[in-house]
């Protein structure tokens, strides 16, 4: 595991926030910035995360596979990794390839993953359902990145201090509603989306400055809970490579 010093984090965090995710992107803004250093790769917990779970959950075998966020074996150079992006659909991670042909996009892929292994509503509005309570938590993960990914130290902590009158109601509606479903996001179930909020908390945790978000909102971590309980889910946290910030 690569070990960072808190500048090289910082600078590395800020390439990838500003080209928000975008590998291709943060390569050419980091490089720009510092042309003598390469922009590394890493495994990490954010958006890509939840679709991994959920092929765990669905006991699948090849050719259904997933390629996830900063996260290449062998690792990536500079002059791989735009190779390699460059076979994406969008120039970007994740991608889910199917019998060779490949998908995009974080969310889009949950929700597939969701109607194809029946843990998706049962008709459109319960697909509604789940769908406006996921995009309730993206919404709070793009707020506190655009605090989060901030370049000048003062205006980001002027940022913050906003928000952090405002996240707190919002997270406050979250666990109410995960309280209303029986430990889950929505229908009182298991359902994709509880995979989605499973797989960004560490990363939303990091960005609000909460390492005892859990503990606060215990609801929000009754889903978690629930989520890491399924024994195929466990058995692949117990073996997916530690995340290097």
């Amino acid at each position: 595991m690569a070990a960072f010093t808190n500048e090289e984090y910082a600078d590395i965090m800020m390439a990838y926030g500003r080209a928000d995710g975008n590998a291709r992107e943060a390569r050419r803004i980091y490089e720009e910035r510092f042309p003598n250093k390469r922009l590394p790769s890493f495994s990490s917990r954010g958006v890509a995360r939840p679709k991994e779970p959920l092929n765990s959950t669905a006991g699948h075998k090849p050719p259904l596979c997933i390629s996830t966020t900063f996260n290449f074996d062998p690792p990536a150079t500079n002059d791989s990794l735009g190779s390699l992006l460059g076979e994406t659909l969008f120039g970007e991670m994740p991608t889910l390839e199917i019998d060779g042909k490949q998908y995009a996009q974080s969310i889009a892929i949950c929700r597939y993953l969701g109607r194809k292994y029946g843990i998706s509503g049962a008709t459109p509005e319960e697909d509604l359902l789940i769908d406006q309570i996921v995009d309730f938590i993206n919404d709070i993960r793009i707020k506190a990145a655009v605090v989060h990914y901030e370049e000048d130290e003062a205006l980001k902590e002027k940022k913050f201090k906003d928000f952090s009158v405002v996240y707190p109601t919002l997270l406050k509606k979250l666990d109410s509603i995960i309280a209303d479903n029986n430990g889950h996001l929505a229908l009182g179930k298991l359902t994709w989306g509880d995979f989605v909020l499973t797989g960004i908390l560490y990363y939303l945790k990091q960005m609000l400055r909460m390492p005892d978000l859990e503990e606060k909102y215990v609801n929000i971590k009754k889903v978690v809970d629930k989520v890491v309980a399924i024994p195929q889910v466990k058995a692949y946290v117990d073996t997916a490579p530690e995340d290097e910030f």
